[in-house]
């Protein structure tokens, strides 16, 4: 045990020696900050701050990560990630009214304090009709969806930095992602990982898109982007 914990990096330790979720690796991490042992805990909902469902639609893999940006008493800017959600081979409504459903059990919250983001794309009119955000956006659901264009390298390099950061002075993360998110945490640990040239490196700013660890990643970025930078800024 001694020799396991002297040479494994801490999420091989959580994985091989804690029996924590992990994964086998196929190159380099898009995110490297990330430290199981700094950054997956088990935050609880806070009923006075917005909780945001942050979406990447999609037939074949579609996802939705559910977070709360907030300030602690030193006005430090907090990131928690609570919960994700996923499915296969489904439209667009159907899986909403399961997210929608699953919300109101899991996170009993003002629905006025629920926020919805999500990528442009989501919100584009092609052949077959309006995108899923805009049709949402109408009744029945009524959903507050917000959306822009979310460039990816800005994006990527934003939550890198934002991981970087110490133990706030007011003794808690800046940014944690719940235990409960599975795939979130495989995804940060290398899951979601760069491209290789033909030489084995990774290379810089291409993530692969392996239609499953991507699709909750391009979630959590959207969040980011929509809320984190706005709080970075202000």
């Amino acid at each position: 045990l001694a020799d396991l914990l002297t040479g494994l990096t801490q999420a091989e330790i959580a994985r091989l020696v804690e029996g924590d979720y992990g994964y086998v690796p196929d190159g380099p991490p898009v995110y490297p900050t990330f430290e199981h042992h700094r950054h997956v805990g088990m935050p609880d909902l806070k009923q006075d701050v917005p909780l945001v469902r942050s979406w990447d639609f999609g037939f074949r893999h579609p996802a939705v990560t559910f977070h709360q940006f907030w300030r602690c008493r030193k006005m430090m800017v907090h990131w928690t990630t609570l919960d994700a959600m996923d499915d296969r081979m489904i439209e667009a409504i159907p899986f909403a009214e399961k997210v929608i459903a699953y919300t109101k059990t899991a996170y009993p919250i003002d629905p006025l304090m629920i926020e919805d983001c999500g990528d442009r794309a989501g919100a584009k009119v092609s052949d077959t009709g309006p995108g899923p955000i805009l049709v949402l956006n109408q009744a029945p659901w009524n959903l507050s969806f917000v959306y822009k264009q979310c460039d990816v390298e800005p994006g990527l390099r934003m939550i890198r930095d934002f991981m970087r950061l110490p133990v706030c002075v007011c003794g808690e993360s800046p940014f944690l992602v719940h235990r409960r998110c599975r795939y979130l945490i495989e995804g940060f640990q290398g899951g979601y990982h760069l491209k290789r040239d033909q030489a084995g490196k990774g290379l810089k700013e291409e993530p692969v898109k392996d239609g499953f660890y991507d699709d909750f990643m391009d979630s959590d970025r959207y969040a980011a982007e929509h809320h984190l930078r706005q709080e970075l800024i202000d």
